[in-house]
């Protein structure tokens, strides 16, 4: 699998992501792998000369090279309307110059980016290219909510986000017809079950963009224990978490924690990875069976009593290959995410697996766990990174 080159990639790592809309108020989050200054401009989409500018918000370092900003305008003195499409902005200063359009920002150094990537408008206008967003309307027979949780990067299923993208296609310039608000009622992110591939991917992001290191304290130092596709043990018996297959999941021998995401910089790289195609492996390659797994062999040779061998694929490569798959399925799909994320307020709510499975669900859960400081830890980084 090809690695990570800082320099070759874009200074937006993921976003922007609309989140507050009211009448008086707009925030947009943006994550960045430079320093800026990052100032929003809205702009009246019936009146394109119409422009609002917040104040320019510096961006707070995350990770080595993650900076992250949410900017925040107030537009109580001209109220936004809900009858009209707002188009926005974002400017960029200090560490880095241009705008949402500029060459280098949203693509890779020198290259001009394609209009589509955050916007649904075609055509030369002045709003191409840009973002948008709509504030729910007064009669509540026209109010648009969309809803969406458990969002599993390889689950065996089509990832259900991308239908928001084509809904905003059909509605974008309609009020009252384009979706005006989204929630992510839990789930973002599957800390706690993830592809043996996409930890590789994981520690790639998290050592070049964040520092693999930060916030490991307490956690061990040693490989084997933290090693991909290995971690259910140190998970289940140190941790005491309870990350384990529950009646009628697909596989009731799967072993669902052994590539528990841990360290803080995980934890934050597997957000952009959800949210953004940027830090993906460009052109898409992930590992192989012998790279994730040295030593062991993908299958099995069977000797029949009455004479004769088969070789077979062993459950693990089966899986390995299952989750490969639907990988590749999740990566096409994220550029539409990530345009409909910039085009629709959405508010999101902690469930258990931005932490762990289980988390706080009783007493005992909690009992159990509090006893080891190195879960204390782990739910430390999973908060901070949820946060």
């Amino acid at each position: 699998m090809a690695g990570l080159e800082l320099g070759k990639l874009p200074l937006i790592l993921a976003g922007p992501i609309v989140r507050r809309v009211t009448k008086d108020r707009v925030a947009v989050w943006i994550a960045l792998r430079v320093h800026a200054s990052v100032t929003l401009q809205v702009i009246d989409g019936n009146t394109p000369s119409n422009l609002r500018t917040s104040a320019s918000t510096p961006t707070t370092q995350i990770g080595s090279n993650l900076h992250l900003a949410l900017v925040d305008l107030d537009t109580s003195s001209a109220p936004i309307s809900e009858d009209i499409v707002y188009y926005y902005n974002l400017k960029f200063s200090d560490g880095m110059s241009g705008d949402l359009l500029s060459a280098g920002n949203l693509t890779p150094p020198n290259v001009a980016p394609a209009a589509s990537i955050l916007s649904y408008l075609s055509g030369v206008t002045a709003l191409t290219g840009l973002p948008s967003f709509v504030i729910p309307q007064s009669d509540l027979n026209k109010v648009r909510l969309c809803q969406g949780s458990c969002r599993k990067p390889h689950a065996d299923s089509l990832d259900a986000m991308a239908v928001l993208d084509a809904d905003l296609a059909d509605h974008v310039n309609t009020p009252a017809a384009r979706a005006q608000q989204l929630f992510l009622t839990g789930d973002q992110i599957y800390a706690d079950d993830v592809a043996d591939s996409l930890l590789v991917v994981i520690r790639e992001v998290a050592r070049l963009i964040i520092g693999d290191d930060l916030l490991r304290n307490d956690l061990p130092n040693t490989d084997d224990q933290l090693a991909v596709g290995a971690r259910a043990k140190f998970v289940r018996d140190t941790m005491k978490f309870t990350s384990d297959p529950k009646p009628g999941d697909f596989d009731p021998g799967e072993v669902i924690a052994k590539s528990h995401v841990l360290t803080f910089s995980e934890f934050c790289a597997m957000y952009l990875l959800t949210w953004s195609d940027v830090l993906w492996p460009r052109p898409l390659t992930l590992p192989d069976f012998e790279d994730v797994y040295p030593g062991i062999s993908p299958t099995k040779t069977v000797t029949y009593p009455e004479g004769g061998t088969a070789t077979f694929e062993t459950k693990q490569l089966k899986r390995f290959t299952r989750e490969n798959t639907a990988l590749t399925s999740f990566f096409r799909s994220l550029p539409k995410v990530r345009r409909a994320l910039a085009n629709v307020a959405t508010y999101m709510l902690l469930d258990d697996h931005e932490v762990t499975d289980d988390f706080f669900i009783n007493r005992l859960w909690v009992g159990n766990v509090s006893t080891s400081p190195e879960a204390l830890v782990v739910i430390r980084n999973g908060l901070l990174a949820y946060a």
